[in-house]
Order: structure tokens, then C-alpha cells, then sequence
């Protein structure tokens, strides 16, 4: 993402306007994609077209300065720094002031942490280690696109040394190491990304073959597009497959391991086709406001995301009052395109071309300092727990519920299954035990069926309540396709084995429901029927556009009412709650409990308790939260003659 050359660099290798294009390629689909536009939905894969680009360029400058006997580490690495750290320590300074005045001390310790992270080049280890379902509020993270520039950091740290060991021996010998390690790397990314789908996302090692495969290219390791007939194909076989990646790929997917495979091979063809001539899509890259798109794409991809990210937590550029998301996607990205010229023409260039700190001791100790201040400045207001004085005692007990520790009760990673856990973790012991002489109920479903479990557990103290619950994965008989990986085997289990061989006195069915279940549910319910199993459907819960306790604390900052915080799709979730509640009663013949008939009288709730909100993010529920709806679902169980309190 960071490495690039320009006619005013690395002079003695040609310029290649077409891989600037390709850059731009890669950061527009990067950015329509964080901007939530619908047809961008793989664009998440412009990261790996810049790995390969990164790797190529890189390998290409190492392994010309190792011919030329003109090689030096330091010089290197002063390079990378005039390169990268200019603009990137702007956009930290600038998002860390933005942070202190607009973020809650939770919410502020953590970005922290991830400020020392991405600036010691450790952000994708953090983020690794951070990663579980509830990351899905990833805008709460202003820093959460530092992890690839980390992927990148931790590669410059290690091939330079690694290349120039390679050196000393023959060419044949060189790339046959290099190929192997390509070849392991790509098979480890495979193998996590099924085993261990976060740690294949994050760490290097399994980034690392994408670096290696532009560095391969680099070095003229494969053979050569010598016709024009084959630097055509080859250039529009490569932009088709980037493209297809970006426009057919979804989020679901297994990614990264084999499906990152098109994108990382179209970005190599494209280069490749560029080495020995020109092409159509060569010559299409190379107009020039798709360079100097490419040319602005470092500081693009530094800006776009901690600008987004603000706008959707803290609303900073178009008030919330005011929320148009059409809008706000294009206020946002004019606003980081502003954003990255100014640190393209201020910052990234009078560096590079050392109109500014000529001197490579000047050079490194900028640097130096600059990491020095804000680590100090980091590491302080962790120690005094994010500065919670900035804020009223109100403010300060609604944000409060933003912080992780409030999720402890869902018995996570034991009960509650996420992605990155496997089957093996559930402990049937402890989640399906059943007393003698004790009802049961037993609690299915995904995290909103998880949210359930304390307010349960509170308002049946007299029974046995179990929990088999999925992050993201509905509790159907036949899960769809597109459902997480691992969630299968769990309520294969459930309906499998473990309904058919005990009794439960109810089944409790929760979830995010949305029309695209409701088949797949009604056949689910009916299994359970067949079974003598009885079934309490229970509906979703309301959902916010936001954090609700991050809404409810800056309406009262604001001085604005609780109203501040309703759901621009109120009407909707009302109505699709309301088809699920027909079918429930008329076509199913199953209880069913309604978020919106139980607690919304005539207004949705938003506070569960004085200074509680409902949620702690935009939809699962707090204890408090999770008390209220469960009192609705005994009741529910009560006039049922299921309970005898």
C-alpha cells in the first residue's frame, strides 16, 4: 500500500505509469467498499492488488541496488521512512486530536493501544488478537486499516536481509528458495484460513506469498509476454479477474486462502503484460487522472478510513440529525480525496524528493521524535483510563456500556461460538446440563439469541436454561450457504443428536431474522413438531444505526432528546417483525415473541434502566436489556401453562 515509484524516484528504473493505475484500481475499490456502496462488495481485495504491487517494486529497487554492489540497509529503510512516515504520522496526529475531543474513555484506550500499535508496525497483531464477532463495529476502530500498512512494515523488515543472503548464491538456487517459500506461505494461508480464519486475515506469513508473488514477477522468474497478442490477453485477463473479485465477492466468503488467488494473479498479469510493451489495458491505466489517482493512493487509503470511521460513530463532518447515507458516503470520500492531495503534495513529496530533512540523520530522528511524542502521549492517557473527566458523570455512566467486559455473561468462546473458535469448544457439559427435577429450556441461535442467555438465566431461576448459540449462524435445520464456517457442525449436533435423544420442556428460537430465513425457519419449526418439541419463537430486537449507547450519550451531550437515537428503519424492522409474527401464529402455530409488541408501548424502549441503554452497540442487548425481554418471554412461556411460579 505504500510503495510506488514516480518520475522522481528510483531514477534509474523505468517508469511504469500503468502500475500507478493499477494502485488507483486497487484504493477506489478499497474505498467504494468501506463506503458500503453495493456493488462493490469484494473491494476489500484492492489490499491484496497492493500487496502484489508492493512486492514487486520493492523486490524490483532491493535487487537493483544488489546488482549495481550499490546496496545499504540504511539507505533502504530512509527510503521507506521519507516514503511512509510523513503522511502517515500526520493522519495519527490528526486522528489522535479528533479522538481526545470526540471519543469515550473505553472507546479512547482502546484506539490507544492501537495508536502504539501502528507505530511500532504492529497494528495487524493487535487487531488479530482484538478480532472476534464483535468486530463487525469495526468504524469504532479509526485505525483498523493500519493493519495492512503493518503487513507491509513487518515484509521491509525482513526481505531486504533475507534477499541479500539469497544473493551470494546462484540464480537457479535463488528462485527455487524464493518459489518454495512463495508455495508455503500460500499453502499455510489456505490451511488457517479454515482453522484459524482471523490469524490467515492479519499475520504476515500467510500475506506474505502475495508479496512474494510480485516479487517473483520482479525478478523475471516467470516467462516473458513477448507478442503484443499476449500482452493483450494477459492485461485484460488480469484487470477481469481484479474486477470480478471486487464486483462478486462477499464478505461471507472464505477469504483470504484460495479465493485470494484472482486478484493477487490479475494484478501479476497486468504488471507482467506492462514489462515488455504496451496494451489496451496499459494504455487505459496510464491516462492520467487514473495515475495521478495511483499516484495519491497511499495518502488516499491513510485518510479515507479514520474520516469514515468518525463520520459513522461521532458524526463529524454531516450531523446525525441530518443522516442521509447517500449523502454522507459522497461528503466522505470528497472529503478524503481533499485530504490525500494535501498530504500528496505537502507532505509525501517535499520528503521524498528531500525538499524537506535532506539529510538522512535528519530523516531518522523526525521520525524518531514523532514516534517518541505520541507514544508518550498514548501510553499516558491509558494510564489515567482515557481521561474520563473530559466528560459529565451522565455521559460517562451511557458510554460506559461500549466497553467489552459487559459481553461476559454470554459465556463466550464455551456456549457462545464465534468464528474463531471451533466446534470442539463448545462444552456440552457445561452448556446442555440438565438436573434432575428441573425444567429446561434450551436457547438457540446466533448473537441476538446469545444476549438472551443473562436476562433468562435471571428472570427462570428455577430452571435449567441451556445455551448452543452461533456468532452470525441462524439455528436452522438447513443453514444457508453463506453462513460461518463451523457453525454447521454445531446445530447439526443440536438437531442431530441432542434433541432426539433428551427432552427439553421448550426450544427457544432467536435470531436476526430478515424474510430471506423465514423459509428455511418454518421448516426448522416444523421439524420440532414432528419431534413433540415445543417451539417459543422469539423475533429480533430493535436495531440502531449506531451504537446506541454512543447515540444516547451524545444526545444528552448535545442536549437533545432520546428521539436522537431511533433507527431511521424503524418502520421496516417493525414490519418484517410483524410478517414473521403472522406466520408464526397463523401458518406455524408457534408462540411467538415480538420485540415491538412486548416493550414497544407506544415507543420503543432505548433506555432498559436509568442511565442503561437497551444495547451496547446497534442491537444486542445489555443485561438490563436482556432482563426486559426475557420478562416477556416468561410471560409468554407462563400463559402457556409451561411454568408454575
Amino acid at each position: 500500500m505504500t510503495s510506488g515509484s514516480t518520475p522522481h524516484s528510483y531514477k534509474s528504473i523505468a517508469y511504469r505509469p500503468d502500475i500507478d493505475g493499477l494502485r488507483a484500481v486497487a484504493v477506489l475499490s478499497v474505498l467504494a467498499y468501506h463506503a458500503g456502496f453495493a456493488f462493490f462488495e469484494g473491494g476489500f481485495a484492492g489490499v491484496d492488488v497492493f500487496f502484489v504491487i508492493s512486492g514487486y517494486l520493492i523486490a524490483r529497487i532491493i535487487a537493483r541496488d544488489l546488482a549495481n554492489g550499490s546496496f545499504s540497509v540504511l539507505a533502504f529503510y530512509e527510503r521507506r521512512i521519507r516514503r511512509i512516515f510523513p503522511a502517515m504520522f500526520a493522519m495519527l496526529l490528526a486522528v489522535s486530536i479528533c479522538a481526545w475531543y470526540l471519543l469515550y474513555p473505553s472507546v479512547l484506550i482502546a484506539f490507544e493501544r492501537s495508536l502504539l500499535a501502528a507505530l511500532f508496525s504492529g497494528s495487524n497483531i493487535l487487531f488479530w488478537h482484538e478480532t472476534g464477532y464483535f468486530d463487525s463495529q469495526r468504524f469504532s476502530k479509526p485505525l483498523l486499516h493500519t493493519w495492512s500498512l503493518a503487513v507491509e512494515e513487518q515484509f521491509y523488515l525482513l526481505f531486504p536481509p533475507f534477499l541479500l543472503l539469497l544473493w551470494r548464491t546462484s540464480i537457479r538456487r535463488r528462485k527455487i528458495v524464493i518459489f518454495a517459500i512463495t508455495a508455503l506461505s500460500f499453502a499455510a494461508a489456505m490451511f488457517f484460513a479454515f482453522t484459524n480464519p482471523s490469524a490467515a486475515f492479519f499475520l504476515t506469513p500467510f500475506r506474505a506469498w502475495e508479496l512474494l508473488l510480485g516479487a517473483i514477477l520482479s525478478q523475471h522468474s516467470l516467462p516473458p509476454l513477448r507478442s503484443a497478442l499476449q500482452r493483450q490477453i494477459a492485461s485484460i485477463t488480469g484487470l477481469s479477474l481484479i474486477l470480478v473479485t471486487v464486483f462478486c465477492y462477499r464478505e461471507s466468503m472464505l477469504f483470504p486462502g484460495l479465493a485470494t488467488l484472482p486478484a493477487c494473479v490479475g494484478a501479476a498479469l497486468v504488471i507482467a503484460a506492462g514489462e515488455s510493451g504496451s496494451s489496451i489495458v496499459g494504455q487505459a491505466l496510464s491516462w492520467k487522472p487514473v495515475v495521478f489517482t495511483g499516484l495519491i493512493s497511499y495518502s488516499l487509503y491513510l485518510w479515507h478510513w479514520p474520516v469514515m470511521a468518525f463520520q459513522n460513530t461521532n458524526w463529524l463532518f454531516v450531523p446525525y440529525a441530518y443522516r442521509n447515507w447517500h449523502i454522507t458516503k459522497i461528503v466522505t470520500i470528497l472529503i478524503s480525496l481533499v485530504l490525500a492531495v494535501l498530504s500528496w503534495a505537502f507532505l509525501e513529496r517535499p520528503f521524498r524528493e528531500r525538499k524537506i530533512s535532506r539529510s538522512r540523520q535528519s530523516i531518522f530522528i523526525t521520525a524518531g521524535t514523532g514516534i517518541t511524542m505520541l507514544s508518550v502521549a498514548a501510553i499516558c492517557l491509558i494510564a489515567f483510563h482515557g481521561a474520563p473527566k473530559r466528560f459529565p458523570p451522565d455521559e460517562l455512566q451511557i458510554a460506559s456500556y461500549l466497553d467489552e467486559s459487559i459481553r461476559v455473561p454470554w459465556r463466550m468462546d464455551v456456549c457462545f461460538i464465534s468464528p474463531t473458535n471451533s466446534f470442539s469448544d463448545f462444552r456440552p457439559d457445561i452448556c446442555l446440563a440438565q438436573h434432575p427435577g428441573k425444567k429446561s429450556l434450551l436457547l438457540i441461535g446466533d448473537s441476538h439469541a446469545a444476549s438472551l442467555y443473562p436476562g433468562l438465566v435471571n428472570v427462570f431461576p428455577d430452571y435449567d436454561i441451556m445455551q448452543a448459540n452461533f456468532a452470525g449462524c441462524f439455528a436452522l435445520l438447513h443453514e444457508p450457504p453463506s453462513q460461518p464456517r463451523g457453525c454447521r457442525k454445531l446445530f447439526d449436533f443440536i438437531f442431530g443428536d441432542f434433541l432426539t435423544h433428551h427432552h427439553v420442556d421448550a426450544l427457544i428460537l432467536a435470531g436476526r431474522w430478515s424474510p430471506a430465513d423465514f423459509h428455511a425457519l418454518g421448516e426448522t419449526v416444523a421439524w420440532a413438531q414432528r419431534q413433540g418439541i415445543q417451539v417459543i419463537l422469539v423475533g429480533r430486537t430493535l436495531e440502531f444505526d449506531a451504537p446506541l449507547p454512543r447515540l444516547l450519550a451524545s444526545s444528552r451531550h448535545q442536549g437533545a432528546s432520546s428521539d436522537f437515537a431511533m433507527p431511521s428503519s424503524i418502520h421496516e424492522q417493525a414490519d418484517e417483525d410483524q410478517v414473521l409474527a403472522d406466520l408464526s401464529r397463523n401458518q406455524w402455530h408457534v408462540p411467538y415473541v415480538s420485540f415491538f409488541e412486548s416493550l414497544c408501548h407506544p415507543d420503543c424502549p432505548v433506555y432498559a434502566a436509568p442511565l442503561v441503554p437497551m444495547t451496547f452497540d446497534s442491537q444486542h442487548l445489555t443485561l438490563e436489556g436482556s432482563k426486559l425481554f426475557a420478562g416477556a418471554i416468561r410471560d409468554k412461556i407462563e400463559s402457556l401453562g409451561q411454568t408454575s411460579r
